[in-house]
């Protein structure tokens, strides 16, 4: 609901919800087993790829995982930024102040 209210178009993947894949950078998974890490992230890439649309994900691991093979951003850089387009992901350290902006102004 809240991406919606920013008049971004949201396209479901099929796994998302409660059926979410992990991306391979939970639980540090890609420092005891990269073949896991890059499976999973090469799924869920995959998923969105054929969405053909950027990931929007609440999960700062996500966005530094996958951002670099796939365009990612995070939920609440999406919330704080006005645009015509999805933007191009904030970086650090904008990203972190963009946060912060957002959670001081929902007080």
């Amino acid at each position: 609901a809240l991406i919606k209210s920013t008049g971004v178009r949201v396209i479901e993947m099929k796994h998302s919800r409660t059926k979410t894949l992990c991306c391979g950078e939970g639980g540090a998974t890609q420092f005891y087993n990269k073949g896991y890490a890059k499976n999973w992230s090469r799924k869920r890439i995959g998923e969105a790829r054929r969405t053909g649309v950027p990931i929007v994900t609440y999960c700062a691991g996500c966005v530094n995982f996958l951002g670099g093979k796939y365009p990612t951003i995070h939920v609440l850089d999406l919330l704080t930024v006005k645009r015509k387009n999805i933007p191009k992901p904030a970086t650090f350290p904008f990203n972190y102040l963009n946060r912060l902006i957002l959670r001081f102004s929902i007080r």
